[in-house]
């Protein structure tokens, strides 16, 4: 009888093109780009962005954080947030409700909710394509 194991699971993931490991942050863009077609961009001078992520100091000396998909239009209860994990929660959304071929607009790509941000998501799919696999080797035969 064949038996599911880590093993096997972990061989078919690699070759799915997937790492059981903690990526690189151009690793997790690249995923993010070529699962869902979504780059990130740190150069504000292209001005063309389906969504703009960046920090704003208050006129009292504040650190916040906007999240917009228009700069012209800021909707301050929708847009602004106070906590970064609160940023990175909607870059996820973001990241899910795009279209391919979309741009984003990063301030810092190095801050940690970005890249907390973007490992969720691939820890996420990641997960989603492991439980896919032992459906398909249930299927084919294996047990656990």
């Amino acid at each position: 009888m064949k038996k599911i194991t880590s093993k096997l699971i972990d061989k078919i993931m690699q070759e799915r093109g997937f790492k059981d490991e903690d990526l690189e942050r151009n690793e997790l863009e690249e995923f993010i780009k070529k699962k869902y077609g979504i780059t990130f961009d740190d150069d504000y001078s292209f001005n063309s962005y389906e969504y703009y992520f960046y920090e704003e100091t208050t006129a009292d000396g504040y650190s916040v954080f906007v999240a917009t998909h228009d700069q012209s239009q800021i909707n301050i209860p929708e847009d602004v947030y106070y906590n970064e994990g609160s940023l990175a929660e909607r870059l996820v959304e973001v990241i899910y409700d795009l279209y391919s071929d979309s741009r984003i607009y990063i301030t810092d790509k190095n801050d940690y909710w970005f890249i907390d941000a973007l490992t969720e998501i691939y820890n996420d799919d990641y997960q989603e394509e492991a439980n896919a696999v032992i459906k398909e080797l249930k299927e084919q035969g294996y047990t656990e």
